[in-house]
């Protein structure tokens, strides 16, 4: 039988079948665009480029501050979210790897989502080079499971909790007609459906965290819970990184507190078999202890990576877990097993301390009972647990002597601080005199100073505004002080359509419209690469252009066009409201050049005036009567003025 390998971290941003992502909040030590780049092509079903001309946020990140920043040029549809310049930080770092993804259906209106703990960081090197593990839950909001709901609703509570220690400005920025953004919708979308989700009454969650104790001291409790409170005969501890500075001569303090606070809760018989899984490359405490560890009857293995054996190409252990089952004679069944993992490596900071600033990091982890786990597979090698956590028991995996072990360096910190700017974005729009206005979400003073840009560019005519006589910016590099620190931090800036950093938009014809719409609520494929509906109006219009005048040609192409939005816009779901009206008027803008106008102008006719009419419009914006009714009427009016179709006769009249 061939053996099944374990998906990757970046795998699990995959969609279900049928649903696209939509946003999801994520926690993290550190991360790059390389993992991001590629989670988000699954996870929004865009590649980069499409991506860039969308410039929503579909992913918001917040890491331990000293990382870099990740820019939203590096890596769109990723808002890494700065770490609030005066907030009270309640941990040393920010170790907890958390993620929730929102998923929503593509032709049905339909929610699903799901709950990552991961014990990877969000990188590259995670992919390539790390043994890690990763535990993850789907939730269905029509069908919730009263388990997954229950851990739904404590990791939600953790994320928004660490999401205030955040700056998230950037989610309350709208376009500069003021109307709500593509990515404001789907940051509240979002809060809204997981609000919605509850603990249920006598369910305990199998995610914890330590932002109130330790995480050794929840342990017994949430084995107990998950697992059963009987004894186990056999306890595997395993970590990418164990507490330096120990005394040598002694078995580490960590590990002999997981094994005490397990005994006396009477989780562990006396005689239990234990092992410890390491690193042989860098084990800290344990290659300076290791014969006190096999005196106190601690064996120590080195970590097994199932894809590449034991040859050069083994990864490194990094994953974080616990593993205790009860071994019986003569069975191969893992009897009553419970698995710990998380990001809370086996160290004084990460397990035994609650979060602090002056001491424990703020860490996240599952407790959770595996079924079907064997000991070596014997009648089905999947269910062998060396295809599940990275321990064997072959020859040579056991260390005998420690000059095998290598006590490795220290935990690697970062150098830099990514911490708020006084200015979140700003927002930009076009003059009539060919001159772009941008305004900052907050005022521009006098000790703010940018970056790698020419005077002559920019003009700033007070603190709220500012004129830019170049090419319109993505984002601005702004220069400012925090505490007596040189700080620079590029500041994404909006334009008026609320899309965030975004590429420029390219001119389109005709049948670039009618594959923009008929793609909705996806984006259309990259350019060169043909579409339904694309090949669908080419055809028409090759028939018309040969058979009939220019003169219909024209008309039945733009009726073809009105017809087809008619036919979207009429069964757009309400939530997708604000994104369908923010395509139309993006679509329309970049239309402006197209001949088709200059016929219609010539006829004095105004081709969208059917779109005013309540059979083209859906239920909920027949008319002015709700706000999503009046922000459609806003738009059709700032449409025709901007296409000069304003004071042309409308069709029908």
């Amino acid at each position: 039988m061939s053996k099944q390998i374990a998906p990757s971290l970046v795998s699990y941003f995959t969609p279900p079948e049928g649903q696209k992502g939509e946003f999801g909040l994520i926690t993290g030590y550190s991360a790059d665009s390389d993992f991001f780049n590629d989670a988000l092509e699954k996870f929004t079903l865009n590649i980069q480029a499409q991506r860039a001309r969308e410039g929503s946020g579909s992913l918001a990140l917040m890491l331990d501050p000293n990382h870099p920043q990740i820019s939203m040029t590096n890596c769109y549809g990723l808002l890494h979210l700065p770490l609030k310049r005066e907030t009270s930080k309640s941990f040393n770092l920010l170790h907890a790897k958390v993620a929730i993804l929102l998923f929503k259906g593509i032709e049905t209106d339909d929610y699903s989502a799901r709950l990552i703990v991961s014990t990877g960081n969000w990188t590259r090197q995670t992919l390539e080079d790390s043994l890690d593990l990763v535990w993850s839950i789907d939730l269905a909001f029509d069908q919730p499971d009263e388990q997954n709901s229950t851990d739904f609703a404590a990791a939600y509570r953790f994320l928004t909790h660490t999401l205030s220690h955040f700056d998230s400005h950037i989610f309350n920025a709208s376009n500069s007609q003021g109307a709500v953004s593509v990515t404001q919708s789907r940051f509240e979308q979002f809060h809204q459906l997981l609000d919605s989700v509850k603990a249920v009454e006598g369910f305990k969650p199998r995610f914890f965290d330590n932002r109130q104790s330790s995480l050794l001291s929840q342990l017994a409790d949430q084995v107990a819970e998950h697992a059963g409170s009987k004894k186990r005969n056999y306890l595997a501890l395993g970590s990418g990184f164990y507490q330096g500075g120990e005394k040598t001569g002694e078995v580490p303090s960590v590990i002999a507190d997981i094994h005490s606070h397990l005994s006396e809760h009477g989780l562990l018989t006396k005689s239990a078999e234990k092992d410890i899984v390491v690193n042989p490359k860098g084990c800290q405490a344990i290659a300076a202890n290791l014969e006190s560890l096999q005196e106190a009857g601690w064996g120590v293995l080195s970590a097994y990576d199932p894809v590449y054996k034991n040859n050069p190409a083994a990864r490194d252990l990094h994953a974080k877990f616990i593993f205790s089952a009860k071994e019986v004679s003569d069975q191969d069944e893992c009897k009553r097993p419970w698995i710990y993992l998380g990001s809370g490596n086996l160290t004084g900071p990460g397990f035994k301390q609650k979060a602090s600033p002056s001491g424990g990091n703020l860490e996240a982890g599952v407790v959770f009972a595996p079924q079907g786990l064997t000991w070596f597979g014997n009648e089905d090698p999947e269910s062998c647990i060396s295809n599940q956590l990275p321990i064997s028991w072959e020859d040579g995996q056991y260390i005998e002597e420690s000059i095998s072990l290598a006590v490795g360096s220290d935990m690697q910190e970062h150098d830099s601080l990514y911490i708020a700017s006084p200015i979140a974005y700003f927002c930009i729009k076009e003059t009539l005199d060919d001159k772009f206005v941008l305004k900052p979400n907050a005022p521009l003073t006098s000790d703010l100073t940018f970056s790698d840009v020419a005077p002559e560019k920019y003009e700033q005519v007070n603190e709220q505004e500012l004129h830019w006589f170049d090419k319109q910016p993505r984002q601005l590099t702004l220069c400012w002080q925090h505490n007596g620190t040189d700080h620079k931090e590029l500041i994404p800036v909006i334009d008026e359509y609320g899309r965030i950093a975004a590429s420029e938009l390219p001119e389109l014809d005709l049948d670039d419209a009618w594959h923009v719409f008929s793609s909705f609520p996806l984006l259309p494929a990259d350019e060169g690469e043909e579409g339904v509906g694309e090949r669908d109006m080419g055809e028409m219009s090759q028939t018309d252009s040969v058979a009939s005048p220019k003169k219909s040609y024209y008309i039945n192409r733009m009726m073809s066009l009105i017809e087809l939005i008619a036919e979207k816009q009429t069964s757009v779901p309400q939530k997708d409201w604000s994104q369908w009206c923010t395509r139309l008027e993006q679509t329309f803008e970049q239309l402006k050049s197209d001949e088709i106008f200059a016929f219609f102008k010539g006829i004095e006719i105004n081709p969208l005036s059917p779109l005013w009419e309540s059979p083209f419009r859906p239920v909920y914006a027949e008319n002015a009567k709700t706000d999503e009714g009046l922000g459609y009427d806003l738009l059709l009016k700032r449409l025709e003025e901007k296409l000069g179709l304003e004071t042309l006769a409308k069709l029908g009249r």
